[in-house]
């Protein structure tokens, strides 16, 4: 899920294997995976929101996002950031 976000962000499709790389061996996420913290289920389902949103299934993205809030609260703080997204994008096809 995380290499075709990247992917789809990635316009000159480089280093794609770098990022994911990045994320996946980064000492934070390993430790975290170890302890029993269910912080990297949070944030594998903001991706997979993330994933969704980009490529404009929004009610599938909006239930994942929920899902996630629902774990813990602190993805709430994404909610103005794709509110943006969305309006962003739903403005520049009203201007086509």
């Amino acid at each position: 899920m995380l290499w075709s976000l990247v992917e789809s962000q990635n316009k000159n499709k480089t280093n794609i294997s770098y990022y994911v790389a990045f994320w996946a061996f980064n000492p934070t996420v390993v430790a975290m995976s170890t302890r029993g913290s269910n912080d990297n289920i949070i944030t594998a389902l903001v991706f997979v929101t993330m994933y969704f949103l980009v490529n404009k299934h929004y009610v599938t993205s909006a239930l994942f996002y929920g899902l996630s809030v629902h774990f813990k609260i602190y993805p709430i703080i994404y909610a103005l950031p794709l509110y943006l997204y969305i309006d962003c994008d739903k403005r520049a096809i009203r201007a086509n």
